[in-house]
């Protein structure tokens, strides 16, 4: 569900929230989430959910990493899908381009296989595309790509440590004790 584009100007994305609840319920879809949302909106949605998003797709870049979207996640056993994290490398600041340019130089890989890899290590769901065959190799070798240090991955922008943060311990599914999602009488989801 992506927040910023709602068609119906009559429903809101609660009322459309409810209806992917639906769907997951009856098994007609694997797991549920939403895009472009906040902690803000996070916590909205979880306030009148029974099932939490599964999955949260927000921008992300090397030097944007979305801090507080990310621990949200980890505590609610969600999983984090950076969109265009390398799409716009070229706009990003001349400082964090040269910072994950010599990244690459010393791990002998481009900045796109870096920009990846630092992902993949944040613990995030990465869907590269490419319709170039270099580059579709180069997707496929971020899994035997040197890992990023420590103090590569703080220039890069990662600088949260999930070490000792608890997980919240609700049923993320809704169906705690066989509890279901249920539609209102006379009312379809």
């Amino acid at each position: 569900m992506h927040c910023e584009d709602t068609k119906d100007p009559e429903a809101t994305w609660n009322e459309s929230w409810r209806a992917l609840e639906k769907a997951y319920a009856e098994g007609r879809v694997m797991s549920i989430g939403v895009s472009n949302f906040n902690v803000t909106l996070l916590d909205e949605v979880t306030s009148f959910s029974s099932i939490r998003p599964h999955v949260v797709q927000n921008w992300a870049e090397p030097g944007h990493v979305d801090d507080d979207v990310r621990m949200w996640c980890f505590r609610n056993d969600a999983v984090y899908q950076p969109y265009a994290s390398v799409r716009n490398l070229h706009t990003m600041s001349e400082e964090m381009a040269q910072s994950l340019a010599t990244i690459a130089q010393a791990k002998k890989k481009s900045t796109h296989a870096t920009a990846l890899r630092f992902f993949l290590q944040t613990g995030a769901a990465i869907i590269p595309r490419s319709s170039i065959e270099e580059h579709l190799r180069e997707n496929i070798d971020i899994f035997n790509m040197e890992e990023l240090t420590a103090d590569e991955m703080k220039t890069l922008g990662w600088h949260l440590d999930l070490e000792g943060v608890e997980e919240v311990e609700e049923d993320h599914d809704g169906d705690e004790e066989g509890e279901e999602v249920e539609e209102e009488e006379g009312e379809e989801l």
